[in-house]
Formats: structure tokens, sequence, C-alpha cells
């Protein structure tokens, strides 16, 4: 197991309190693009933070924003002797540096993170779920296992933060853990609005951005982001565009995300290209740009069949983009229909098709749900509101159980569920 590196984040004085915090998530991906603002902002508060994942390119990001990683073999999978290493190297690790906090993240960072959090002695485990992974679709057996995992991972949490009041009361009606655990975030783990903001391309630029991407001037745009998988809503998405290709011959389907090989469901420009539409699509692959990305588009869909609190769709929001999205749990939550977009059912793809284009079709209706979803954004989604969730929360326990607090805070306005 790897020592931490990059200690680049400002320690508090010599002489004032320190409280550790480590975060743990499954992949490399999710310490840098879910909660790497969430660690940098306690840094600022005064808490010493780092992050644990398996090993991943990505990590050298999160060093370079100045917070320390240990990297522990995680897998998504089930792997039983590598989970019994980890569990171990977790364990160790824990013991070893004597964090006050550790909050997981993922799936398996949450079952193996709490566990080995409890074993080590260590005195607040919280726990963020971000998205339940079953839904009523899921076949029985495949359901019932998913709840026994969720209770398992969460059992020794004092605090389970949640990202949409649908898991709230899913998790309260099936009895999967006690109740006075639950926090719910409706903006899951937020958006910084601060750079995700709505900034108009001149004729001539949008000319450019499109180019540079394959896109012509006149394409219809109708952007998506995430890894690519079928559970994302990408085959519907596929089926709509076909569905289109007399009504809207101009519509281009912009994808940007990673293909997900690791999953059976894993989607790619092979599978745009058996439903005829590859000449449709631009597949752009990991990116970090995204901003500048979500300029060229006229419309975000994200037909997803769950989620937790989908960033793309507050992202896409907070940057004025309409946006097409499923009643599936999570998902639902994250628009204001008829005001910031359109929901469809889930898995249908002429409901799909019909939302893209009434939209391609009302150019008034778009600018009005890009003023709403703007304001939405900066009213909900904001993730300085859920950073101050985090550290209200921790503090309060902190406070509870009488250990010293960061000198930068103050326990007052603390959360309140």
């Amino acid at each position: 197991m790897n020592e931490l590196k990059g200690r680049k984040s400002a320690s508090p004085s010599l002489g004032k309190p320190v409280t550790k915090a480590i975060y743990v998530t499954t992949i490399d991906f999710s310490l840098r693009f879910l909660v790497l603002g969430a660690m940098r902002y306690l840094q600022s508060r005064g808490f010493e933070v780092s992050g644990v994942s398996a090993p991943g390119k990505l990590l050298r990001e999160v060093e370079a924003a100045g917070v320390p990683t240990i990297t522990v073999p995680l897998t998504r999978n089930v792997t039983p002797l590598t989970d019994m290493r980890c569990l171990i190297e977790l364990v160790r690790l824990f013991r070893r540096e004597k964090p006050a906090i550790v909050h997981t993240h993922t799936p398996k960072a949450n079952l193996l993170g709490q566990l080995a959090a409890r074993i080590a002695n260590v005195p607040l485990r919280i726990c963020s779920i971000h998205g339940l992974y079953f839904t009523r679709r899921t076949p029985l057996f495949k359901r019932l296992s998913f709840q026994v995992i969720e209770a398992v991972s969460t059992y020794f949490s004092e605090v389970v933060f949640l990202s949409n009041r649908d898991d709230a009361d899913t998790v309260r009606a099936l009895g999967i853990f006690r109740p006075e655990k639950i926090r719910v975030l409706p903006g899951g783990t937020g958006v910084d609005i601060a750079r995700f903001k709505p900034e108009k391309l001149t004729p001539e630029e949008l000319k450019q951005s499109r180019s540079a991407l394959g896109l012509s001037a006149d394409s219809f745009v109708v952007g998506f982001v995430g890894r690519l998988v079928r559970e994302k809503g990408l085959i519907e998405l596929f089926q709509a565009a076909k569905r289109l290709s007399e009504d809207l011959p101009n519509l281009r389907l912009l994808i940007i995300g990673p293909c997900d090989t690791a999953k059976p469901d894993s989607v790619s420009e092979e599978t745009a290209r058996a439903y005829g539409i590859a000449d449709r699509c631009v597949f752009t692959g990991l990116r970090t740009d995204l901003c500048d990305l979500y300029k060229v588009m006229d419309v975000f869909a994200l037909p997803s069949y769950r989620e937790g609190m989908p960033l793309s769709t507050m992202e896409a929001q907070a940057m004025g983009i309409p946006v097409i999205t499923t009643d599936a749990r999570g998902a639902s939550e994250s628009i204001v229909p008829g005001k910031t977009g359109i929901r469809v059912p889930v898995q249908d793809a002429v409901a799909l098709a019909e939302g893209i284009l009434t939209l391609a079709r009302d150019a008034g209706l778009r600018h009005e749900m890009s003023l709403s979803g703007r304001a939405l954004a900066e009213e909900r989604f904001d993730q300085q509101i859920m950073f101050r969730a985090f550290e209200a929360e921790y503090l309060r326990l902190l406070d509870s159980r009488g250990h010293k607090l960061p000198s930068v805070v103050e326990t007052s306005g603390a959360w309140s569920v």
C-alpha cells in the first residue's frame, strides 16, 4: 500500500487542534469528480483531509489540487480475496492515521470502508449513498442482494447521506437502516456554479467550437455526459435519434464520457453503428473541459434508468441548457418538469424523441428553460450548500463526543434535517 502522497495542503497552525478526515471511494474517477470539491472545502475549514481509492491516473489531479492520496486495490466487482486484502489494508491505514472521521462513497468503498473503520475504532463513520443500485424493475433476487449490501454497508455508520427523497422513502419503507441515520442532500454533491455558468458564444465562436468537434454550425446538438453504459439510457437515445432522422435531419448527438468496459452493459461507438446512427454521433471519450462542451449543446439528455442526483443534469442547468431526463428515482428530482426541462418515462424512446423534437421546434421554450435552469441551480445545486451540510454534521457529531474542533470553524448554524 502506498504511503500518503502530495502533502501540499496547509495544516492548521502549530498547537491548534487538527481533525483528520479520510474520504474513501472505490476508483480514482469518483475521488476526482465526486468528492474533490468537498475535500478541498474541508481543508479550507481547518480539517486535515486525505483521499483513498484504487490506483489511477486521476489521482495526480487530486494531489495537484493539494489533497494527499492513498491507494488501496479496491475493485467494483465481487473479488473475495482482493476484497479481504483491501479490508485488512484499510484497517491498518485507519489505525496508523487515526482519523476522527471516515466518510465513504460508492458501493464497494461503503461496504469495506465502514467495516474497516469500525474495526479500527474510528470515532465518526459517515456513509454517502449516491443512488440506490436497485429499482422496482430490478429482478427480485438481485434487488434483495443489493438491499442486504446496503444494510451491511450502513450498519456501522452514524449518519448516511442520501441524494434524493425517493431513496430516503425507499430506505424507510424497506427498513434497510434506521431512519434516524438519514440525511437527505437534494443537490447530491452539488455543482460549482461559479465555474458552470452560462456564457453565450458569438456565432463565430460557436461555429469554431462545433467545427473542432466535427459538428456543423446548423446542427441541433443533443448532449450526453456520463459513463457509456446501457443503464444511462444510451440505447433509447440512439433509438430516438434514429426515429428523428426525417423530422430532424440536422440532429447530432454529442456523447461525452468513458466507455465503461468493466460493465457488462457497456456501450460504444460500435453500438451506435449497429443502430445505424454512427454518422449522427460524436464520441469524445473522457473530457475535463465540460464547461466548453456544454456551450455547444442545444439540449442535454440523460434518459437514465436510475440515479442518485445526477451531476450532469445539474451542470447542464447551471449552464442554462434545457434538460430531458426520465422519471427514474433521482433523475426525476433533478429538474422541474415543464420549467427547466422535460421528463419522460424510463426506457421510452418514443417519448424521448418527442421531447427532443418539442425543444428543437421551440426556441422560445428553450430560452425560458435556460433561464429557469440557471435559477434552479443557484437556489438548490450550489455545491457550497452541500459542503456546509457535511461540515455541520461533522461538527455536531464531534461536539457531541467531546472532540476538539478545527480552529477555523464554528459550531453555530448546524444543519438540521
